[in-house]
């Protein structure tokens, strides 16, 4: 079926595949095989995109997911061997593991064996060449609209792991390689080169989009109910669009539910984690995993308590002097939490809760717990207030 409101509908059975799938096209099963020039998913994609876009009279919207730069991040033929020579970033994190002061999935973590290294090297490498596509195609997209009377927003889902704290290839964690990702927009009500100084969030983009559609509408004649073609919606984000009323926003909450087998499968598979072997078959397209065939290595990217709820705050005005401006707390349900000053550790090494005094970790749980518990905008408003409690005070 074709979720309702969409006039074209290209949706993929299952995830984050190139070759070899099964897509919904306008409610029809349509399979493709391996072949480059007629099953490359994300060439199909911007295809589609871009004749929707050109041949539907305004005003359209269009949304485009690709499953780059997703696993087994399989590459155009022509990218296939672009970034051989490059590497991941090392920062102070890179294979650190042995933190006894952190949650179980992460201090469980054991330093990246001579495989799981490589892994993570060739990753990097076919990720960055599965990416030129999608950067040829957005050049291709530009070229193909009316840019004076489009608006576009380019981003992500999340950041990713490449070695830090022992972890690679995986992105389910609080920390700020994997929550951070960008966000560009463009169009006639966004004013070039400027930028957002405060916090920007997926839940904005949302109330960003139906903005836009609003303001630039031709017929702005309210309707029955008052709104504007009942645009008049209630979110949990705000519009981005400049002059649009905007909250100064300081914290914003991050959940996750962690992951697991059910039930043991060999060595490698664990009940409550999500586990296995990599061989030297886990990438069908070249470059292949230069692994000997017949070696293998356990690759772990979850378990059922790497579950979490977190508030992290980044104040507008960011002074050393506030103790609480620039923070991460986090909670998991077997009562583990973690908090770290990233003015002084902004790459979250070690965790400070145990050296936080009882009156500020009794207050940092209450504000976890409205963050959850609260709904829309206003609501959630509260958590932009800094704490009420400062070291010097309770020292």
């Amino acid at each position: 079926e074709v979720p309702p409101g969409w006039d074209e509908w290209m949706g993929l059975k299952g995830n984050s595949v190139y070759y070899n799938y099964t897509l919904n096209r306008n409610g029809k099963e349509e399979k493709h095989g391996d072949n480059y020039q007629n099953d490359y998913l994300p060439e199909l994609i911007l295809q589609a995109g871009i004749k929707f876009m050109t041949e539907t009279k305004d005003p359209w919207f269009a949304y485009l997911s690709f499953p780059t730069a997703h696993e087994p991040f399989d590459a155009a033929p022509e990218h296939q061997n672009q970034f051989k020579d490059s590497t991941p970033t090392k920062d102070a994190t890179y294979n650190k593991t042995g933190d006894d002061t952190k949650h179980w999935y992460t201090r469980s973590r054991e330093p990246m064996t001579k495989y799981g290294e490589l892994y993570n090297n060739q990753g990097w490498q076919r990720r960055l060449s599965s990416l030129q596509t999608i950067d040829k195609g957005f050049l291709r997209i530009l070229k193909s609209v009316n840019q004076a009377n489009t608006t576009i927003v380019f981003t992500s889902d999340n950041g990713f792991l490449f070695g830090q704290f022992g972890m690679f290839m995986d992105k389910r964690q609080p920390y700020e390689v994997t929550i951070r990702v960008p966000m560009f927009v463009s169009g006639p009500l966004f004013p070039k080169g400027t930028s957002v100084g405060g916090i920007v969030l997926n839940i904005d983009i949302a109330p960003t989009v139906v903005d836009v559609a609003k303001q630039l509408t031709e017929d702005k004649t309210p309707d029955e109910e008052g709104g504007i073609h009942g645009y008049e919606l209630a979110f949990d984000g705000q519009s981005l669009v400049p002059g649009s009323t905007q909250q100064s926003r300081s914290s914003f909450v991050i959940e996750y539910n962690g992951e697991g087998n059910d039930q043991d499968k060999d060595d490698c598979s664990r009940k409550d984690m999500r586990c296995w072997y990599k061989d030297s078959t886990v990438w069908a397209t070249p470059p292949h995993f230069d692994i000997p065939k017949g070696e293998k290595f356990c690759f772990c990217e979850d378990s059922r308590n790497n579950t979490f709820i977190c508030e992290r705050r980044i104040s507008a005005q960011l002074t050393l002097e506030d103790d609480f401006s620039d923070f991460l707390h986090c909670h998991f349900p077997s009562g583990f939490s973690e908090f770290y000053d990233l003015h002084q550790d902004p790459f979250q090494e070690k965790n400070g809760w145990g050296d936080l005094p009882e009156e500020v970790r009794f207050e940092l749980m209450g504000r976890l717990e409205w963050g959850v518990r609260c709904r829309g905008l206003e609501e959630c408003s509260v958590l932009n207030r800094g704490l009420q409690t400062k070291l010097n005070e309770t020292v």
